[in-house]
């Protein structure tokens, strides 16, 4: 098989993989749109229901505006089951302005 072929044949293995995924990622219950905080938890819920769910984001990452400082995930997640309280109330004294 000269290189040519070769690389045709592994293009066209590339393309037929990863137009099966494409198809098979259109063929669910529910699409969620956008991979931030709230997207990833409604998704995992869905998901976990029984549902067979997808997830797509435009960005190369997960997380929505979480990394640009919009959230602190780690606080969230640890206030399961307990009333919400505001950044400033969670706050050390030393840290208020």
């Amino acid at each position: 098989m000269k290189d040519a072929d070769l690389e045709i044949a592994i293009s066209k293995a590339i393309l037929e993989s990863y137009a099966e995924d494409l198809l098979r990622s259109l063929d669910v219950d529910v699409a969620v749109v956008g991979a931030g905080p709230s997207g990833m938890t409604a998704a995992y819920f869905l998901a976990k229901g029984g549902a067979k769910t997808v997830v797509f984001e435009r960005g190369l990452s997960v997380g929505g505006g979480m990394w640009g400082g919009g959230m602190m995930f780690s606080r969230i997640a640890s206030r399961r089951g307990r009333e919400a309280s505001s950044y400033r109330e969670r706050s050390p004294p030393a840290s208020r302005k």
